[in-house]
């Protein structure tokens, strides 16, 4: 959890969360809706929220968590962010450090098992970095 602020100087809080489990035990949008309650209940301030997905596959439902007891409905909807659906020109063009993270995550995607094609990834990873003076 950050707190940002906006161009207009307001601050805000985004959640940001991570998922890599292929098979967790409670869905993601449970989780999240879980956080969100949490972090709403001791900061008592709005949150925006992001589940950033880092692999191949995600859940049928993946940008929600939806319950329905007797007609009465609660719903919870947030941001996603899918790596897989990302294409690498895209992401070498994007001058934001957060693109080299996300191409870097692509890359491991797609060099599975191939120990060649990954050390040319991280080599391309390496010169970008380096090319945008980045430590």
């Amino acid at each position: 959890m950050v707190q940002v602020t906006l161009k207009s100087g307001d601050k805000k809080l985004v959640f940001a969360h991570i998922e890599f489990e292929s098979h967790p035990t409670t869905s993601v949008g449970e989780r999240m809706f879980r956080y969100y309650r949490r972090i709403y209940d001791s900061f008592g301030e709005d949150i925006t929220a992001i589940v950033i997905y880092t692999g191949w596959d995600f859940p049928k439902v993946f940008d929600r968590y939806e319950k329905i007891i007797f007609g009465a409905r609660l719903t919870y909807s947030f941001n996603t962010y899918k790596i897989k659906e990302q294409t690498e020109e895209d992401l070498i063009q994007n001058p934001n450090p957060f693109a080299i993270v996300v191409l870097a995550n692509l890359y491991v995607l797609q060099s599975k098992n191939d120990d060649t094609k990954r050390l040319t990834f991280k080599e391309k990873v390496y010169e970008l970095a380096k090319k945008r003076n980045y430590s």
